[in-house]
């Protein structure tokens, strides 16, 4: 997907965006020890942390919250569990003792739309930040999301993520998931450079904006946030992306994680292609097609001889291209992870295209009534 660059000429939802915004000003007041300067202006903010089961990633996320250039009493975190089976409320407690603005919420569902939604509710920040459990922010992440949001009054921001590992298979696959042919991310040019780059649309939110447009829609099962950007710019939303707000996602440490990671991909996109047609693009098309491919030349295997021989040729085919893929990804990593590269691309592939299938068909949940 092409990334576009920020946009300052689009109309404000009704009744969400300012329509004069106003400026971020430091103030200087006297203390008892002298004179320190406060941001008494700046809005309050929310940050929602849908989880479930993110024990070993959490403390990375809190901790990037928790150090932000931003003042600390302006900001809530809001973690919303889904039923997590390890120590991940354990983390939240442990955290409670030393950062009184953070708070756990149970989400019985165990939805992240519905995480999210309910967050929304119980959020008494000005401007709502979704963050992932797996997610490190920028220390400057805070700071530059509410000056796009305050100063050229938008009514929502977004920015770059990339992948890191916290460990060698995590590396690998986040090398894996940052190259094009992988995790899919976008080009963009910035000043004279050209870079690859996935992207968050979108991180910070108006709460009024999230209100008005009747929160993230459960129905889908999708978390992303295509949907309410699709919906917001329908609307005549004023949407921004700036690609100095940036972010870091720690990449799942097993093959096993990253293909539930992905079968839950290619779900959330084929649910939300359903009511947006323009929201899958040319280049996430090869997967779903091999995936397809694959499974009806067996099927047909049954009736016509040389079928089972043409997808086995299909699949030989894929394995070389992602031998060579994996390839120029061993040369960032060391050519003793090749295997793993070449075992990251297959998970990736096959996942995102098995789950595609899987929610095009499904018949999405009916919304519980609240």
């Amino acid at each position: 997907m092409q990334v576009p660059m920020p946009s300052f000429g689009e109309k404000p939802a009704t009744g969400s965006a300012r329509t004069h915004p106003r400026p971020l000003r430091d103030v200087l007041v006297i203390t008892p020890t002298g004179w320190a300067v406060t941001r008494t202006d700046y809005p309050t903010i929310s940050v929602l942390i849908p989880v479930l089961n993110e024990a070993r990633y959490l403390p990375y996320c809190l901790d990037s919250i928790f150090t932000q250039n931003y003042p600390p009493d302006l900001v809530e975190v809001l973690v919303i569990d889904g039923g997590s089976t390890d120590n991940t409320r354990e983390i939240v407690a442990s955290y409670r003792h030393r950062h009184p603005n953070l708070r756990l919420l149970i989400n019985p569902s165990g939805g992240i739309a519905a995480a999210l939604n309910l967050g929304i509710q119980a959020a008494s920040g000005e401007i709502i930040v979704r963050v992932d459990g797996h997610t490190v922010l920028a220390p400057e992440y805070l700071r530059r999301c509410v000056i796009a949001l305050e100063v050229y009054g938008a009514d929502a921001v977004g920015g770059v993520y990339q992948p890191i590992g916290v460990s060698s298979w995590g590396e690998v696959i986040a090398t894996v998931m940052a190259h094009p042919l992988g995790g899919g991310p976008a080009i963009f040019r910035q000043s004279r450079r050209r870079r690859w780059a996935d992207t968050v649309y979108l991180g910070a939110w108006r709460k009024d904006t999230l209100i008005h447009l009747g929160g993230f829609n459960e129905r889908l099962e999708a978390n992303e946030d295509y949907e309410l950007f699709y919906r917001l710019r329908r609307q005549g939303g004023r949407v921004l992306f700036d690609p100095k707000i940036r972010s870091w996602t720690v990449a799942r440490n097993s093959l096993q994680a990253l293909w539930r990671q992905y079968v839950r991909y290619g779900f959330w996109k084929a649910q939300m292609l359903r009511q947006y047609p323009r929201a899958l693009r040319l280049r996430q098309l090869p997967a779903p097609l091999l995936v397809a491919g694959f499974w009806i030349l067996l099927f047909l295997g049954w009736r016509i001889a040389w079928a089972p021989l043409v997808a086995l040729g299909l699949l030989v085919a894929y394995a070389v291209g992602a031998a060579t893929v994996a390839g120029e990804i061993a040369l960032q990593v060391g050519w003793k992870h090749w295997w793993r590269a070449w075992g990251a691309l297959w998970v990736m592939h096959w996942g995102w295209g098995m789950g595609f299938w899987h929610g095009l068909f499904a018949r999405p949940k009916r919304r519980k009534n609240t």
